[in-house]
């Protein structure tokens, strides 16, 4: 069974693959993913990492898709023991680092979905930034409980 995975990863047949990067002046955002819904309206959460490779700082300061009523910046965090998650109204994206927005950490929250999504889909996302201005990307959807087979770097 090992070997049958290490095949089918070399052949690229295992894990689906991710949308290519897309450079948003000194912004390199890839790795986007969403997670499936079972319903229409349900909310779910999308993913991805930003790359600043310029020498100033830039902000995501907004989010939406046309496939979401509300799309919003959220925070989760352990709080006391417990994990919440909060709306934030940006995230910085210093010079030479990286920010990838994963599940537990910074992600976007799409509410009011207005068709449920399903695994293999695709979900466009526009992000807005303070310097780059705005760019649209596109979510690779993955079944609920699954995540993308790529190494999430450290982040800020």
């Amino acid at each position: 069974m090992k070997y049958l995975a290490v095949i089918l990863f070399v052949f690229g047949l295992g894990f689906p693959a991710l949308a290519d990067a897309v450079k948003a002046g000194d912004l390199v955002i890839d790795k986007v993913w969403a997670r499936a819904t079972l319903r229409t309206g349900a909310p779910t959460g999308a993913f991805l990492g930003i790359r600043n490779t310029g020498g100033a700082a830039d902000r995501l300061i907004g989010v939406s898709s046309p496939l979401a009523k509300k799309a919003e910046i959220h925070q989760s965090a352990m709080t006391d023991g417990v994990m919440k998650m909060r709306h934030v109204m940006h995230v910085e994206i210093p010079a030479g680092k990286m920010v990838m927005f994963k599940p537990g950490g910074f992600h976007i929250m799409l509410m009011g979905m207005t068709k449920a999504i399903k695994a293999g889909a695709h979900v466009p996302l526009t992000l807005t930034f303070e310097r780059a201005g705005k760019v649209t990307v596109h979510a690779d959807v993955m079944a609920m409980g699954k995540a993308p087979m790529h190494k999430m770097k450290k982040s800020i």
